[in-house]
């Protein structure tokens, strides 16, 4: 890994608001840290209001009453539609398939799929499109398929 990756890496940590990065590959390892922002950060403001607890699901599985929850695979800005596009990917009420694509997350200028892993009907979007968030949050609830 050259400088330039290790870069980019504490880049995307400050946007995501990342404290602690952990990277492991074969012959190595990476352990970034940096200090936390301040409370009056806007960026740290959206992490945590993007992420409290009233936008997450009780329950900690996968599972919603009768469906499924999506989450976050990585930290990032959640999409539902792509810049260069007027349309959302999905909309509440579509049928999706194992595999399609629900959204966005947006690390710097890279964008990263959110597939459903499991057939159903969007039911609720469980996360605000544009918010921050992080490993795991709640992004869609999908019903099971009719």
């Amino acid at each position: 890994m050259d400088i330039r990756n290790v870069q980019q890496l504490m880049i995307w940590m400050r946007e995501a608001d990342l404290l602690h990065l952990e990277l492991e590959r074969p012959g190595g390892s990476l352990l970034l840290r940096r200090s936390p922002r301040t409370a009056a950060s806007p960026a740290a403001t959206r992490f945590e209001t993007a992420t409290s607890p009233a936008a997450t699901p009780a329950n900690s599985g996968g599972e919603h009453l009768g469906g499924e929850i999506v989450r976050a695979d990585t930290v990032g800005q959640f999409l539902i539609q792509h810049p260069l596009r007027e349309t959302p990917l999905v909309r509440q009420g579509d049928r999706v398939d194992a595999g399609d694509l629900l959204g966005l997350l947006r690390i710097g200028s890279l964008y990263l799929p959110v597939r459903a892993h499991v057939a159903g009907r969007v039911s609720e979007p469980l996360t605000p499109p544009g918010g921050l968030v992080g490993y795991g949050a709640p992004l869609f609830a999908l019903d099971n398929a009719d």
